[in-house]
Parts: C-alpha cells; structure tokens; sequence
C-alpha cells in the first residue's frame, strides 16, 4: 500500500492481518526515540534516551529550524536506524520534511487514534497537552514498535501518481461542490438554464454560456442568431437540439424581474462559473500528468489490464499498491488497510459486522467504485454481484462484497507481475467448482453483460 505521502492515517499491524508475535520478534534497538505533536506554529518534541530517561523541547515549524533541529540529531547519533521519530497522521508537512531524511532515520506514521487509546489506559482523566501527547507517542513507539508499520517511502512514479490521483479526486469533488451551488442559484432565478444546458454544469459550453447570459433577461436581449452562433462554435449542431434550446429562450417567463434580486444572481452565477471553468482546466492538467506518469510506470500493464478501470481508476489502483511488494504480507492485510474488509465484534452470544470506519476513504473508494464498474465487462464479476443482491444485499454492500473479493486477485497480479486475464480466471472458477459459474451461463455467449441497476 503506497503510504509514502498519504494524508490518510496508517494504522497499526492488526490480528487481522496476523502481525508478528511481539515477544518473538526483535525490538528495533533504537539509540533515541523521538515523539512529536505539531501543531500550526510550533512543534513539540519528547526525546526519550535508551535508558529511559526523557527531556521535552519546542520548535519552530519552519523548514530552515526542522533541518537543524534534524541534522544535529543526525550528527549526534550518525549509525543508521539508531533514531525513531514518530507523529500523529495527517500531516503531509511532517512526511515530506522527514522522508528527506529516510535512511538515516525510521519514521512512524501514526493513526491518531492508537496514540490516543494508548494514553487514554495510563491516563484515566483523560487529561492531555502538546506535551504530554509527545511523550505517549515517544513511549508508545518505544515500548510497542514491532507492532507498528514503519513508513518507508514508494519509487518517484509511484509516488507522483498518489499525489496526482489524490489531488485530482480533491479537485473534482470541488467542483462538484460548486456546481451543485450553481444548480441553487440557478433555480432561484433562472430554472430554464437546466433544461437548456443540461445536468453537466462543468462542461465548458455551460461555463461559457452563463458567463455571456447568467439571466433569463440576458439571453432574451441577445439576437437568435447570436445564440445560434454560440451553440455551433461550441460544437452544439445539431440543428434540432440548438432550436428547441432556442424555443425555450425565447418563450421563457422570468421567475423575477427585481432588479436587486438580478444584480446579485449576475455577479454570483459568474463567479461560480469562473470558479468552475478553472477546476476543470485544473482536471484536465492533472488528466495529461497522470497519464504521463502512469505510461512511465513499470507496472502500469498489470493495472491496465483490468476491466471498465480505464484512464482514471487503472492510476488510483497503481497509487494504491506502489511499487514497494515487500510492504503487504497478503491480500488480507490490503483488504484491511483499504478499508474493504468488514470488521467483525463478537462477545459472548452476540456477533455483529459492519463495515470498516478507520481507513483510507480514498483507497476505499477507489477500489469500491472500480469494483462497480468492473460488473460491466467482467462476467464473473457480475454474476457474483447479482449473487450478493439474491442474498438480499444492498447494492453498495454487494459492491464492498465484489472488491473484496477483486483484492485477492488484483494483489496476485501484483505480486507476480503478471496482467489479468478474465478467461483464464474463469477457467480457475471451473475446475474449483465455483457456483458462479452457473449463474455465468445465461450471459456466457454475450460480448458484454447488461450494467447491474442500484
């Protein structure tokens, strides 16, 4: 799992995904643990020696204070893997700054939550400062490191293809934000917009059209050949589609003709298609540097091959996995970091699951919605699918249930290096015996099965 910039939080090794017996395994013999709690302006810092002792210390938070704070402490202790320094996730300016320094150093990237219920069991009050929070996560990793993933960084591609991905995911749900406010503006002044642009409100034809007319009055005082004129330069041509889009212009009632409410509609529907117009160049950009990096990448084939996971899901997955095979022990281990495996709480008589809470959302949603998709080119995916909703699944838990259940395979791929190939895992399915296989029978002569509804 590529964890190298993640701003998600990297939880500790579960029994999950069978983690090394503590008392059997070696403790890391680290000459100074480091804890640290950042806040905005400062840093907090709790040095806790091999002896046992512990001294505290606060810095600033600008880059040119960490490199001397970091390579004096380097210089004090220059033997490789003599310094642990351990902080709370999120927090991309920590991982950046110390991944400079990875070699000479091991870093510990914490989920927010294993430092806090550690406290919490010493700590019953639950009182807490900067820091005291810097020494629980310096005596946490002193006492407890074989039970914590250290963070070790991905290849340069492989990174550059997580930032991108995430980056652009932040970017589109950004604009989906702004859109939806334009959808409010719009119907509070000028509802016949939707029906004459379209659900898309993103698309460039409907930025530049609400720029030049953000009212109901505006387009009605434009000339019908200069509307017409509009949609063909947009590549709108179709001769029946620009009239009826016309015809509603032309015989539209405004809701308001205040002049006060319309002032304001004016500058507001700009801005908001302004704002829109720039997220999608922004898209775009993100589009041809993704592409870019993902082409480069050496296991960008595997990736590829997989159904319906084209140009925007084949590099999320890449991202997903990095490059660094030595970093997953399973595929059960990935199902839990990603947040696909459900978690399960059993005492005494009473058994409950339900779906994890304490993951990457984005990893989950990226395999998740891959997973969906999958169900239209993949027959067998499909007819596990529509197995889970038999059962009385939900779609979305069917869906959770299918990525699941793609995990096994997509991490095999990954870690032989070899492309997915449908029919041979269908041929598998049938010399196992799999009850999938008789409900593949109905569309096994069909070039493509039908999308599942839900």
């Amino acid at each position: 799992m590529n964890h190298q910039s993640s701003p998600e939080p990297i939880q500790p090794k579960s029994p999950e995904s069978k983690p090394e017996n503590s008392s059997q395994a070696a403790v890391p013999d680290f000459e100074v643990v480091i804890g640290i709690d950042r806040s905005d302006a400062k840093i907090d810092i709790c040095r806790r020696e091999r002896d046992g002792s512990k001294s505290a210390s606060q810095i600033s938070t600008a880059p040119e204070q960490l490199h001397k704070w970091m390579s004096a402490l380097i210089e004090e202790h220059p033997e490789s893997g003599a310094i642990a320094v351990a902080f709370e996730q999120p927090s991309r300016s920590m991982l950046a700054f110390l991944g400079a320094y990875h070699g000479q150093i091991t870093i510990y990237a914490l989920n927010p939550a294993t430092p806090a219920k550690f406290r919490e069991a010493f700590r019953t009050s639950r009182c807490k400062d900067d820091v005291t929070d810097a020494e629980t996560i310096a005596d946490l990793v002193a006492h407890h490191s074989t039970l914590l993933r250290p963070w070790h960084p991905q290849g340069e591609l492989s990174r550059r293809l997580e930032q991108l991905t995430r980056a652009r995911r932040q970017a589109v749900d950004e604009r989906t934000r702004l859109t939806n406010q334009l959808t409010d503006t719009l119907k509070s002044h000028f509802p016949q917009a939707l029906q004459i642009l379209g659900d898309d409100l993103w698309r460039p034809i409907v930025t530049a059209f609400l720029t030049k007319w953000p009212t109901l009055q505006d387009a009605q005082k434009s000339r019908e050949q200069t509307l017409r004129n509009f949609y063909y330069a947009n590549r709108c041509r179709r001769m029946d589609t620009v009239e009826k889009r016309l015809a509603v212009i032309k015989d539209g009632v405004a809701l308001s003709d205040d002049p006060a409410i319309l002032e304001c509609a004016r500058i507001k529907v700009r801005m908001l298609a302004k704002q829109i117009e720039g997220y999608t160049r922004a898209v775009a950009n993100f589009d041809a540097a993704i592409a870019e990096a993902f082409a480069e990448h050496p296991d960008a084939e595997i990736f590829s091959s997989l159904p319906m996971a084209a140009a925007v899901l084949a590099p999320r997955l890449l991202a997903a996995f990095g490059d660094r095979r030595d970093q997953i022990g399973d595929a059960k281990e990935l199902q839990c970091i990603s947040g696909v495996a459900p978690v399960t709480k059993q005492s005494g008589k009473s058994k409950i699951i339900h779906r994890r809470y304490r993951c990457s959302k984005f990893l989950r949603q990226s395999f998740v919605e891959w997973a969906g998709l999958s169900i239209q080119l993949s027959r067998w995916a499909l007819a596990y699918y529509e197995s889970q909703i038999a059962k009385g699944k939900k779609h979305h838990t069917a869906v959770r249930a299918l990525a699941y259940k793609w995990q096994r395979i997509l991490f095999r791929c990954w870690q032989s290096g070899e492309t997915y190939d449908e029919e041979r895992y269908i041929k598998a399915l049938k010399r196992a015996g799999s009850p999938l296989i008789a409900r593949m029978k109905p569309i096994e002569n069909e070039e493509t099965p039908a999308p599942a509804t839900g």
